[in-house]
């Protein structure tokens, strides 16, 4: 006969030519020496995870598709954190920003981009094609903040650049 090597009551080691563990005084079983082991438990069979349509979200978690589209027309990436997307936000201002210091026609172009991802964000959200995400009204400040020094350094670099292009050269 051999001993189990573990107490079956409190699963501390023991010595196998020991009938009774010397941690809990629990009796050790003995089994045959020659007893194979247990087979191994069944396998559950895969089961492909259950594709479930999407579900439209409750009135209370609607994204108004054209206060997203209005925001971005004021605030180029204002509709976008309006979505919850704070970065992609700051991506787009910053986008239309450049855009139009190189070029009016790239700003323009990222700007009416923001309108339109801004107004299908909040629309698929709407109907469950993405997962809803709340707006922070903190974020919405912070971005407005962000937009409104923005622009005063904008206006500020282009009066200075029109002041000095504005004043008479002396030799």
């Amino acid at each position: 006969m051999i001993c189990i090597p573990f107490c079956p009551s409190c699963g501390s080691n023991v010595d196998s030519d020991k009938r009774f563990c010397e941690n809990c005084g629990a009796p050790l079983a003995t089994v045959p020496a020659n007893t194979p082991p247990p087979p191994p438990p069944p396998q559950a069979a895969y089961v492909p995870p259950v594709q479930q349509a999407p579900v439209p979200q409750t009135p209370a978690q609607q994204k108004s598709v054209g206060l997203a589209a209005v925001a971005s027309f004021f605030i180029p990436g204002l509709g976008q954190t309006y979505n919850g997307s704070f970065g992609k936000g700051l991506l787009l201002l910053f986008g239309t920003i450049i855009g139009s210091m190189i070029f009016t026609i790239p700003g323009i172009i990222v700007w009416l981009y923001g309108m339109y991802d801004a107004y299908t964000t909040a629309s698929r959200m709407n109907e469950g094609k993405i997962a809803f995400v709340p707006h922070s009204t903190m974020s919405l400040i912070g971005f407005v903040a962000i937009a409104i020094v923005i622009l005063i350094i904008y206006v500020a670099v282009l009066s200075v650049i029109a002041l000095a292009m504005s004043a008479p050269y002396y030799y």
